[in-house]
């Protein structure tokens, strides 16, 4: 009998091949949740990234975005590893249905005469029913239209927006992923990797290469097809007019917005658009931006958007339930190359702690404080100030 981590990493495969439901809709953003049977399984790898994204208490074993010319949105998955477990599927697969677009129960074919009582309660309840036969998936009930709660829909929308970025970004220095935009622009045909051994030799093997590869798509340089994308465009056009040949010899040591004020302004124009920055620029914000460590800036995060705070901090976002949180929780990218990222970039001042990037074992996340650069605040202090400033009488307007 396979095991629930058989059938999602199946599941996933075949969303990611042959698209959601009878008229294979695009697939995008594949999401499975971060249990511990899953993270221990052999898939472990394939299943990434693993994010639990709690709908009234309950979790989805799989969240993707989908695409059609008629409709956009989130898909849901409750899977079982056995067809005896149907009934239960259903009442979670339901919940699910408060929010996402559609919600599906995945599962082993059986051949009996039970699948006409499952049929007949998926329709009641709105939800569709995916079956794998020999090792292939179909659906065999559709999922009822969508009606999500628009609330928690756009919370778990940012969250598996938000969530994967950090988990991509495996270079500590958001040179590397200007300089990919760049080198597609300097060589528009043939493959990114080549246009990067050519163009970008400061990376000098192909795995670091692909790392800035795949931060580049993630950060919206680069389109799926490995083609500049318009906001990758309008950056090298910038980074043109910066003159971007004589910056590419900046030294790595020095933080990248002291080195050159003028590209870091461009990452930051980046990444203030990644939902995981405006989370943590915000939850910063609220409390007065006076430096708070890990722990802290979590739960404050979790105020605004508890589904991406806990996917952005937490290995396993459970751990935020428990009475209190170990350093072993916090995902070791996010507290590492994520948050260097930002300090180079001069959204944060706080570097990344002595102690991140040195195993999950190690890390002391009651001392890393985290604060926004002054830059990054200038617009909400100088709003402040104008707030402050007496008003002034109708003769004086003028």
């Amino acid at each position: 009998m396979p095991s629930e981590a058989d059938i999602v990493w199946s599941l996933k495969q075949h969303l990611q091949t042959q698209g959601l439901g009878r008229d294979r809709w695009s697939v995008s953003d594949i999401a499975v949740d971060s249990h511990g049977s899953y993270r221990q399984s052999r898939y472990s790898t394939d299943l990434e990234p693993m994010i639990s994204m709690p709908i009234h208490g309950c979790y989805p074993d799989l969240v993707c975005a989908y695409q059609h010319p008629c409709e956009e949105g989130l898909a849901a998955f409750e899977v079982k590893g056995a067809f005896d477990d149907w009934m239960k599927g259903i009442t979670q697969a339901r919940t699910y249905r408060e929010g996402v677009h559609r919600s599906y129960l995945a599962l082993p074919e059986d051949k009996g005469s039970r699948f006409t009582v499952l049929e007949r309660d998926a329709r009641e309840c709105g939800v569709g029913v995916w079956l794998l036969k020999s090792k292939a998936w179909e659906e065999v009930v559709p999922s009822a239209t969508p009606r999500p709660n628009l609330s928690e829909h756009r919370n778990l929308a940012a969250a598996l927006r938000g969530v994967v970025l950090p988990r991509r970004l495996q270079l500590n220095h958001p040179l590397n992923y200007l300089a990919v935009a760049w080198s597609r622009f300097r060589r528009p045909d043939g493959r990114v990797m080549e246009a990067m051994v050519e163009n970008w030799e400061d990376l000098g093997t192909s795995g670091s290469r692909q790392h800035a590869i795949n931060g580049a798509r993630y950060l919206g340089l680069l389109t799926q097809d490995d083609n500049l994308s318009r906001l990758g465009l309008t950056v090298c056009d910038l980074m043109q007019a910066l003159d971007f040949e004589k910056a590419s010899d900046i030294s790595k040591r020095s933080r990248f917005c002291d080195a050159s004020p003028g590209l870091a302004a461009v990452t930051r124009f980046v990444f203030m658009q990644q939902e995981s920055t405006k989370l943590i620029v915000e939850a910063l914000e609220r409390s007065g931006n006076h430096g708070l460590n890990t722990e802290e800036l979590l739960c404050e995060a979790a105020k605004i958007n508890e589904p991406l705070a806990t996917g952005l901090f937490l290995t396993d976002p459970r751990d935020f339930e428990k009475p209190s949180i170990s350093s072993s929780s916090f995902t070791p990218s996010f507290t590492f190359q994520f948050k260097q990222t930002l300090w180079h970039s001069g959204i944060l001042s706080t570097p990344i702690h002595k102690t991140a990037g040195k195993g999950a074992s190690v890390y002391d996340h009651q001392h890393d404080y985290w604060k926004l650069e002054d830059r990054v605040c200038a617009a909400k202090a100088l709003q402040h100030d104008l707030d402050q400033q007496p008003p002034k009488n109708a003769h004086e307007l003028f």
